[in-house]
């Protein structure tokens, strides 16, 4: 996914979500063009995270073969997910 850097106003392509403590409700980017952090505005709306027969196909499928039985669903709904899943996944502990 890409979102934009507010200070160089590049778009930069995100593979991480970073979450910020003092900002709970908040993620924010590390832009790759100028080094800055920008917060982002991360669409929760555009990820199917809290349907449990999707996410049980989305752990067990690739990103073709799920994109082509949910066909409906964009590549940029599954990319969102994906963003989402590993920063939930990787903050467990």
């Amino acid at each position: 996914m890409k979102f934009m850097c507010m200070n160089c106003r590049k778009k930069v392509e995100v593979t991480e979500l970073k979450h910020d403590d003092l900002n709970l409700e908040g993620f924010y980017i590390a832009c790759s063009e100028c080094g800055a952090s920008s917060d982002i505005n991360f669409d929760f709306s555009k990820t199917f995270i809290m349907d449990v027969a999707k996410m049980a196909d989305f752990k067990k499928l690739t990103k073709e073969r799920f994109l082509e039985s949910y066909d409906y669903l964009t590549e940029e709904e599954y990319d969102a997910t994906v963003l989402y899943y590993n920063w939930l996944t990787d903050n467990e502990n």
